[in-house]
């Protein structure tokens, strides 16, 4: 396990990376983007493995919501797009991190 890289799902300790195409998830208000490969802690990987979206969501709002302080539903449908992308950009199976 990596302890500097955090999981881009849940911010949890990542042990996990998905390989991925550069991808510009949102352009307004403020551009987000992603390059490469996706962190991810076992717990969000084995959701990513199982390929329960809706799990994966809800996991990430879990661990987000209470640092964002926004609310619930708004973070939950970001949270949907943002991981949507990542199933787009994905390239294949997960590796492990150094």
């Amino acid at each position: 396990m990596t302890d500097d890289l955090k999981c881009d799902f849940c911010s949890e300790p990542a042990c996990w990376s998905y390989p991925a195409r550069d991808i510009v998830v949102f352009e307004l208000p403020v551009r987000q983007a992603s390059k490469g490969a996706w962190a991810a802690c076992d717990e969000c990987s084995q959701l990513i493995d199982a390929e329960d979206r809706e799990g994966l969501a809800r996991r990430s709002l879990s661990r987000l919501q209470p640092i964002m302080r926004v609310e619930s539903r708004e973070l939950l449908e970001t949270l949907r797009t943002i991981h949507v992308a990542f199933w787009e950009a994905r390239l294949g199976q997960r590796r492990p991190l150094n």
